[in-house]
């Protein structure tokens, strides 16, 4: 059996004692921040490293099977081991899949194994108290896997929750985010001590092409932006690319003429997409729209 077959028949059939032992010690790890060669976190953002191939994963959504495809296909664990490889996910690993808990339990695993390599942002679905998305079924997936003790292992994950970080950089100017960039095009800085507003905007904001600046989002929080404002935000920050997830689409879609792409890394209902995809780029020099093409892995 390989060490990814290992990982996926634990993460199927884990006791929820090892589930509440692997959160306890995941949330140790990330109220010490992210600390090493390719990862260096200081509050909500992470600086990336530009040493490393980074393979980029959209929203998962308990789609197990989509994610095991993924890291088979990127030889992981071994891979992470081996290479300079860096595991990034985009955020919302739960709801509207029925595997919502393993696919957490694998995850954390990994970034309890590969702590410098295993980079899990935070989703609108990984949600602050007072802002939780629709539907929301973590709960019920969590009372029905794990009895009487489920309520606690959701109050447990909802408190973990709170310590993921937001978004990342690479030196080379890519920026990392679930929803998207706030309206206000804030600093590097402003966005790395936030508070709730540019939380909200950070995991709930989506890109639009039909609008030059910004209106009120269809979703009942955070805004569309327009390509005036991916302008100046990668303009007055020294980027050059924006990555995120947050919206369903067949693997991927370009917005802003290629400076924002979305990646989506789930199949099957409610969305019904044809193709998922993730990314598999390396961190350093230009990315133009051909190199980011070339990036694409659809499945």
């Amino acid at each position: 059996m390989s060490g990814l077959d290992q990982l996926v028949n634990k993460s199927l059939n884990h006791s929820v004692a090892e589930f509440l032992k692997l959160l306890s010690s995941l949330d140790e790890l990330l109220k010490e921040g992210e600390g090493g060669a390719y990862l260096r976190r200081s509050k909500g953002l992470v600086k990336v490293s530009s040493s490393c191939e980074a393979i980029i994963v959209g929203d998962i959504h308990g789609d197990l099977e989509s994610l095991r495809n993924i890291l088979s296909r990127e030889g992981i664990p071994k891979s992470l081991r081996d290479d300079d490889k860096l595991l990034v996910f985009l955020g919302d690993y739960v709801d509207r899949g029925k595997y919502s808990l393993e696919v957490l339990y694998l995850l954390f695993s990994l970034k309890l194994t590969f702590p410098d390599k295993v980079l899990l942002l935070r989703g609108n679905h990984e949600p602050p108290p007072g802002l939780i998305p629709y539907p929301h079924d973590l709960p019920i997936q969590c009372r029905l896997k794990y009895g009487e003790r489920g309520e606690e292992v959701y109050d447990r994950l909802m408190g973990l929750f709170q310590n993921l970080p937001h978004s990342a950089v690479s030196e080379n100017g890519i920026f990392l985010v679930h929803g998207g960039i706030p309206i206000s095009s804030p600093s590097l800085r402003e966005i790395d001590t936030c508070g709730s507003e540019l939380l909200e905007e950070l995991l709930w904001n989506d890109p639009s092409d039909l609008i030059s600046k910004w209106a009120p989002s269809p979703r009942g929080a955070g805004y569309l932006f327009g390509e005036s404002i991916t302008k100046r935000f990668l303009s007055s920050n020294g980027l050059q690319l924006i990555i995120r997830g947050h919206e369903p689409c067949d693997g991927f879609k370009l917005n802003h003429k290629g400076r924002v792409i979305t990646v989506f890394s789930r199949k099957g209902a409610p969305y019904y997409n044809a193709k998922a995809c993730y990314l598999r780029l390396k961190l350093e020099g230009e990315v133009n729209l051909e190199a980011l093409r070339r990036s694409i892995v659809l499945f």
